[in-house]
């Protein structure tokens, strides 16, 4: 009979179709939750970039530093910032963390009302902010010297990825930041003091003899331990 074949092969075609049409339509709604996951739903890093300038206020008793950072939320989702520190990780263990003390809008501050207490503050998705950090710790714990330091900042976020989950049980803070801390020469006034974070050009005398104010601190802090012993 004229015809029949035809007919025949019409639903064969049309069942072999079926299997890519769903494959091109599931690939269309996985692009589509993708997509909407990257765009509205994903958690990204806190990530911020060496500071060119830095504050820092030497007395016997504290450090002090201020570091003006660009924070940046590389994902979709706002990071929450709980708490912050400044740690030298090639240094010997008896240097302290810097603790997050206050942040501030300037540099230089003009009077301590400008200074707010550290409190937790969120960054929206895919947003940069600008904000003068302070840190500080007490001095025996930290006696600077005319040189290069490496520097991690770290922050305890108040969400974390799976992997840091389950990668880092054991610790809340989170790396954002390494660079080096460019240290000159610096007086023990107990006031802050602006100076450049560019590469250190200093005269050899410079690095040999540490400042004299700093020798008698030292001196000062081995007389106090001496004495506790």
């Amino acid at each position: 009979m004229i015809g029949v074949p035809a007919a025949e092969e019409q639903p064969e075609s049309l069942v072999s179709s079926l299997p890519a049409a769903a494959v091109v339509g599931a690939m269309a709604l996985l692009f589509t939750v993708a997509t909407f996951w990257w765009l509205n739903a994903r958690l990204g890093a806190l990530k911020s970039w060496e500071p060119q300038t830095y504050a820092m206020s030497l007395s016997p008793d504290y450090v002090r530093a201020r570091l003006p950072l660009v924070l940046f939320n590389t994902g979709a989702r706002s990071i929450v910032v709980l708490d912050m520190r400044m740690r030298f990780p090639d240094e010997p263990e008896a240097i302290w963390p810097l603790r997050w003390t206050g942040m501030s809008d300037e540099l230089m501050p003009k009077s301590a009302d400008d200074v707010v207490a550290p409190a937790g503050f969120a960054i929206g998705g895919r947003t940069a902010e600008q904000r003068v950090v302070s840190f500080s710790v007490p001095s025996p714990g930290f006696i600077p010297e005319v040189r290069e330091y490496q520097v991690v900042l770290e922050a305890v976020l108040g969400q974390r990825k799976l992997w840091q989950r389950a990668l880092r049980r054991d610790s809340r803070w989170q790396p954002f930041l390494h660079f080096t801390l460019r240290l000159g020469p610096m007086q023990y006034s107990g006031s802050y003091g602006a100076y450049s974070n560019s590469p250190l050009e200093l005269k050899p005398e410079d690095l040999r003899a540490p400042d004299v104010a700093m020798e008698r601190l030292a001196l000062r802090l081995r007389e106090e331990r001496k004495n506790r012993a």
